[in-house]
């Protein structure tokens, strides 16, 4: 079994998202996506924690009962920030990103 968390799964308050739009306004849409990904980081990794916890804890019953070749292997892993911005690229149009809608782009 694998469990993928994406970023997208944990998100923070639109209060907090940017702060100072005048430090904000030089900025090219992939450095807000990378300075929102690295924002959501810990908070990625502490649910990543809690859902593999609880998946193995789930698969205790199961595992009990395997046999001596058998074996349950829980991975996860977070997409790293390079790959999440190419991902997200991927997706628009020209797979480029539009200067003018630097709102409507978020992890």
């Amino acid at each position: 079994m694998v469990v993928l968390l994406q970023l997208g799964a944990v998100r923070r308050s639109e209060a907090g998202a940017f702060c100072d739009s005048r430090i904000m306004a030089g900025r090219t849409v992939e450095d807000r996506l990378r300075e929102e990904y690295f924002d959501l980081l810990p908070d990625a990794r502490r649910v990543l924690e809690e859902l593999e916890t609880e998946v193995r804890h789930v698969l205790l019953p199961i595992s009990s009962r395997l046999d001596r070749y058998e074996r349950l292997v829980v991975t996860s892993r977070i997409k790293d920030c390079e790959s999440a911005l190419e991902a997200l690229r991927r997706r628009q149009e020209g797979a480029t990103f539009d200067p003018d809608r630097v709102q409507s782009y978020t992890l």
